[in-house]
């Protein structure tokens, strides 16, 4: 195992080790390498001043991914190339996209400004084309920057004239890879770690010891021998905390070079399709399968956070953080899904109803890593539908989230009625006396009303910043009675 971290930025390649090691990126970036472009604000991955650009090393061919720096730790950059906004200029030429900003006066304070360039620079890679190039696809490409002063219109504006070439050639938005990381990545993601992180300020220190497995066979041989260890895959949840929120003498377990747990497939059998995640699956890349597949979820996945938190955040995370707000739980709890945790001797499958216990726990046993989530897809003849409340349309957690499945027989009662809310009570619930209202009921404007108050009076939410307990009861029974117009009467299937 090698003893240091090593990356590329902005071209040159960097060996890191020590307390340096265990630091968030935005934090070495700044104050060891002294590249003062990337700004830090928020510090929670929500206003993407923070934001650089990663190319992984296991990723064919490469590809640039946006991502926080606040969220991001320098060790889980090991074989990654790295670029700054101070990298993508030249000594004496902006890029195509700072040159757009400057030219359309797309920046006042100048706070958000690194954060929208290196954005923009990321979407350019797939840039629209026609009547795609509008403000519109901006929006949604810039969804994870925020900006406080200038106003997005000249920002939006900028964007269409990059990605129209009215900056610069656009090959030369995007950076290119570095011809040596191109030839030594693959040996460097196959390289396993073991750092020791000494001592050091309080400010970067976050425990003395990380080991990063490069394979799964490595990682669960760590989990067995520390199984005490604390597990970072996308650290989007784990990074926001800080380090008082843990134990500074813990060793960490980074899987995210784990890229074999990474794959998202549909499996066909003889029932219904089933979508089979790898845990370290990022939200990036279940969209197209979404898209393709469940309508529902491609239309809830983007507002799950910018275009940075898609690229790091991983399905497995989400589902193991066991938040009563997290975002895929509610349509795995409909959808039956099953978790696999995997040891050293062995597989264990269990369901994810029977998987989360309670506020942030999971049934996960010592030694055990999950490795895959397997969710049914609907069949044909039913009815998914996800739905999310939250104080901003994008980018903010739920208040309260609903998902809800069901079908309705030759006679045209309803069948198969699950229903799973977040947000209402210690983690994400069944609505089971709900389920029992609807199961067998033609599915009337009055059954579904039925069924919502009985939801209500059946959940425990707490009272807190995004809304009080009335509040949240009344969100979920408006989103339940909503339903009976998405289940028509008469809308039969044998």
């Amino acid at each position: 195992m090698a003893q240091e971290v090593v990356l590329w930025l902005n071209g040159t390649r960097v060996s890191v080790s020590g307390a340096w090691a265990a630091a968030s990126l935005a934090c070495w970036l700044r104050d060891d390498r002294r590249l003062t472009g990337t700004k830090v604000a928020c510090g929670t991955g929500d206003c993407g001043s923070c934001t650089v650009l990663v190319a992984p090393p296991h990723v064919s061919p490469p590809r640039w991914h946006a991502v926080n720096a606040c969220l991001q730790f320098v060790h889980q950059l090991h074989g990654c190339e790295v670029r700054t906004v101070e990298g993508l200029g030249h000594e004496h030429a902006l890029s195509p996209v700072q040159q757009a900003l400057v030219d359309g006066h797309g920046t006042q304070c100048g706070m958000c400004t690194p954060g929208f360039v290196v954005q923009m620079t990321d979407a350019l890679q797939t840039p629209p084309r026609g009547a795609a190039n509008g403000a519109g696809w901006w929006a949604q490409a810039l969804r994870g920057n925020v900006c406080r002063c200038t106003g997005y219109t000249a920002i939006f504006d900028a964007g269409i004239a990059a990605a129209n070439g009215e900056g610069g050639p656009m090959a030369s938005c995007v950076p290119s890879f570095t011809a040596p990381w191109l030839s030594e990545r693959q040996a460097l993601a196959a390289t396993a770690l073991d750092l020791t992180h000494g001592s050091a300020t309080e400010r970067h220190r976050r425990r003395t010891r990380t080991l990063r497995p490069a394979t799964l066979t490595q990682a669960l041989a760590a989990a067995a021998a520390v199984p005490e260890c604390i597990i970072a895959a996308g650290t989007t949840d784990l990074a926001v905390d800080g380090p008082a929120a843990h134990d500074a003498d813990a060793v960490w377990l980074d899987i995210s070079g784990l890229h074999e747990l990474t794959s998202v497939t549909v499996e066909r059998t003889s029932g219904a399709p089933v979508l089979s995640i790898g845990a370290l699956a990022t939200w990036r890349q279940l969209q197209p399968i979404a898209d393709t597949y469940c309508a529902p979820l491609a239309t809830l996945l983007p507002r799950m956070g910018g275009p940075q938190i898609h690229a790091a955040a991983t399905v497995g995370g989400n589902v193991m953080t066991a938040s009563p707000i997290g975002d895929l739980l509610p349509l795995f709890l409909v959808m039956n899904a099953t978790l696999e945790f995997s040891h050293r001797d062995g597989v264990r499958r269990v369901p994810v109803s029977e998987a989360i216990t309670g506020y942030r726990q999971v049934d996960r046993r010592a030694g055990e890593l999950l490795t895959r989530i397997d969710v049914p897809l609907p069949a044909a003849h039913e009815q998914l539908v996800l739905e999310k409340v939250s104080r901003r349309r994008d980018m903010d957690i739920a208040t309260v989230s609903l998902a809800a499945r069901w079908h309705r027989d030759a006679d045209g009662a309803l069948r198969g009625v699950a229903l799973a809310a977040g947000g209402v009570g210690p983690r994400v619930l069944r609505l089971a006396t709900a389920e029992s209202v609807l199961s067998g009921s033609q599915g009337t404007a009055a059954d579904w009303e039925h069924a919502a108050l009985a939801a209500a009076d059946s959940v425990a939410p707490r009272d807190d910043v995004r809304g009080s307990a009335g509040y949240r009861r009344r969100v979920l029974t408006r989103l339940i009675t909503s339903l009976s117009a998405r289940a028509p009467i008469g809308a039969t299937h044998a």
